[in-house]
């Protein structure tokens, strides 16, 4: 604990922030030490506990040679002692060590056995409540991925009663303990103010760590990157894949097709979507470079400077990188810029590597922009210039390099090159750390949603959720809101009410059709009281945001006077900008206003026409007093069933409308076989004359 906290006051504190060489990287320039390596050399020298006192384990001999048989037979003596010692502490040591190995193993296996029960990966298939049990056993014992375990059956009541408190109080012990996840829970819960009260600092400590983890596992390409798959609301037609592209790719390789052979390439060089193979890579780069692909030469240029699936060739890689950057290629001029930063087969020159970087940053190439920043931060072959290093950062994290993500979140957290901006850094923070591994969850719980296996995919994606992931909370939801998981829950109201917490959770996180679906649960009271105003609240959020769906029951509110003031006209603007926000929304919004012109001639005749109709009738026929031409009991009748007049009136208006459609139809395929008909006539007639043309010919012959 006291490691963590001196770690986090220096982090924390620092005025400056410096930026390191990331080895193994050719992209990255060699910087001074970083902040972060500072942190953790510090948690290294307390946790070895380095002793630097004079004198410790010195043997001091007489410089005048007195008795030096008798100093040199003592001191062997001595280290004779000290050497049975040392191995009697080892033995020990040893013992104690092989100890506590074998009770963490247990603790492990036990976490694990608790993570199958919940997950259904069990023997004994999905049971919460022996989950629950062994959770409960590891976190007792202090096994940090227990506590977070037990913390998240207590924050949504699995196999035990909810308690907050107490998922709280665990998610922090475990978090002191060092577990990630614990970590994310935190930060996500400082931040949206669940369960705890905001604190953005306190979401910035929590989630710096974490991306701080997941930045140091980040490779040359941006660290993984994990497909998102949102269940849709609305179920559509089988959409472009993933796997669908690289297939393509790869089949247009096989053709010599240029482009395809440089993707192709990248695709098994990173090895995203398909098994990583360095030897195919190459084949691919290589047969794309003699097409002459600059990009292609620059690959391979890279292959060769860092000894990844063949032998480490330097000139060779200077070669194919000046081939490469003399045609304008942005990852031959980063990659060349590199090896003059370093002097690599190349004299040492930074102003030239500067020069580099900044015209393959201007051409879009993420790493070199990254690089610039770097070189803009330490004053690297130009001067330091906070501002420009934010600006390049900025830049490449606009294109989700991982390390310009977590860069430009320091800068943000300490106020250097902009502003002091907490929000904007834990989002940065937050992104990073969601790109750690434990995100693959996220293809294993779509794809069990997929095979039909509903339960095991809502705790996958449940489990992801308490992270903060926006789209595990979206998708947990649906699940729920669909009922596929029966066994989970026998009331189908707190199935609703778990629903509802995901998705305020993903329209917290800005979702718009989340924050229509809470809108539309107050609305028909689905796990929480009717409230038509809180309703249309989310409703105006998700409208302000270009939502046509919110637009358009806005508008069918104001119509209705439903939880909002009858307004026709204000109905009319709703319905008027929803059919302009989206093509989806066109037909509905039209019939929509054609209702409404009903409701206004309704009102207009209520209003109106009724009364001064009556006024006419009553002067001309001369009749006095409370006598009427129209009976009362006609009256009556109609403002008994003026709304019933009204739907009527609605039902006349789109029957109209098919039939004008079902008419333009029948109108159309007339005019198309007519026009095909004149068509076939005037062809008749061209050949004719054609043939009458050929015998005239022949005749003249």
């Amino acid at each position: 604990v006291v490691v963590a906290v001196v770690a986090s006051l220096v982090l924390v504190s620092s005025s400056s922030l410096c930026l390191c060489e990331v080895q193994d990287d050719p992209s990255r320039p060699v910087g001074e030490k970083s902040l972060i390596e500072e942190d953790v050399a510090l948690e290294d020298d307390i946790e070895h506990g380095q002793d630097t006192e004079d004198g410790e384990g010195v043997v001091v001999v007489d410089k005048n040679g007195d008795n030096e048989s008798d100093h040199i037979e003592e001191t062997s003596m001595k280290v004779e002692e000290l050497q049975v010692e040392e191995q009697q502490v080892e033995e020990e040591n040893g013992l104690e060590h092989d100890e506590a190995d074998h009770v963490v193993n247990e603790q492990r296996a036990q976490y694990l056995e608790a993570l199958s029960c919940l997950l259904g990966n069990s023997s004994t298939g999905f049971d919460l409540k022996r989950a629950f049990e062994l959770a409960t056993i590891g976190a007792d014992e202090g096994y940090p991925s227990s506590q977070f375990l037990l913390g998240f059956l207590y924050a949504y009541g699995l196999g035990t009663e909810a308690n907050m408190a107490k998922a709280v109080v665990l998610y922090t012990v475990s978090s002191l303990g060092g577990n990630s996840l614990a970590r994310m829970a935190l930060g996500y819960r400082y931040t949206v103010g669940l369960g705890l009260e905001k604190n953005c600092e306190s979401a910035i400590s929590n989630y710096r760590r974490v991306a701080r983890e997941v930045n140091d596992h980040v490779t040359l390409g941006g660290g993984e990157m994990i497909e998102r798959k949102r269940i849709d609301l609305i179920p559509k037609e089988e959409a472009i894949t993933e796997q669908d592209i690289i297939h393509y790719y790869i089949y247009n390789a096989d053709f010599g097709d240029k482009a395809s052979l440089l993707m192709a390439g990248k695709l098994y060089y990173m090895g995203k979507g398909i098994e990583q193979n360095y030897g195919e890579a190459f084949k691919f780069f290589k047969r794309a470079a003699q097409l002459g692909s600059p990009d292609a030469k620059a690959m391979l240029g890279e292959m060769y400077m860092t000894g990844v699936g063949v032998a480490a060739d330097n000139k060779t890689a200077i070669q194919y990188l000046k081939e490469a950057a003399e045609k304008n290629s942005a990852a031959g001029l980063s990659l060349y810029a590199k090896m003059l930063l370093d002097g690599t087969e190349v004299e040492k020159n930074e102003e030239q590597a500067f020069k580099y970087f900044l015209h393959a940053a201007q051409l879009g190439y993420s790493d070199a922009q990254f690089n610039l920043a770097v070189l803009y931060f330490n004053g690297i072959g130009t001067k330091e210039d906070e501002a420009s290093a934010h600006k390049f950062f900025k830049l490449a994290a606009q294109q989700g390099h991982v390390s310009a993500i977590y860069h430009l979140g320091l800068m943000q957290s300490l106020g250097q090159g902009a502003p002091y901006n907490c929000e904007s850094a834990s989002s940065l923070f937050k992104n990073v750390a969601e790109r750690g591994g434990w995100m693959s969850d996220m293809m294993t719980a779509y794809d069990k949603y997929q095979e039909g296996q509903y339960l095991q995919s809502l705790m996958h994606y449940t489990l992801l959720a308490e992270l903060g992931v926006e789209c595990a909370q979206h998708n947990s939801a649906l699940i729920l809101e669909k009922d596929l998981v029966p066994e989970f829950n026998t009331e189908r109201n707190d199935t609703f009410k778990r629903a509802l917490h995901f998705w305020k959770q993903s329209a917290e996180q800005g979702q718009l059709d989340a924050r229509v679906k809470v809108g539309d649960y107050m609305y028909f009271g689905k796990g929480v009281s009717v409230d038509y105003s809180a309703a249309a609240n989310e409703y105006r959020i998700a409208a302000d945001a270009q939502n046509a769906q919110a637009m358009f029951n806005l508008g069918a509110m104001h119509q209705f006077g439903i939880g909002l003031d009858k307004d026709l006209h204000l109905a009319k603007r709703y319905y008027d900008m929803a059919y302009e926000a989206s093509e989806d929304a066109k037909l509905p919004s039209s019939i929509a206003l054609d209702a409404l012109k009903v409701s206004f001639f309704m009102e207009y005749l209520h209003d109106e026409w009724w009364p001064k109709a009556m006024e006419f009738v009553n002067r001309v026929l001369q009749i006095e007093g409370d006598k009427t031409l129209i009976p009362s009991s006609w009256q009556d009748a109609y403002k008994q069933y003026e709304d019933e007049l009204l739907v009527l009136g609605v039902v006349g208006v789109i029957l109209t409308y098919l039939a004008r459609a079902l008419h333009i139809a029948r109108y159309r395929r007339k005019m198309a076989r007519n026009i095909e008909k004149i068509i076939k006539q005037q062809a008749k007639k061209e050949l004719k004359r054609r043939q009458q043309q050929q015998e005239e010919e022949k005749e003249e012959e």
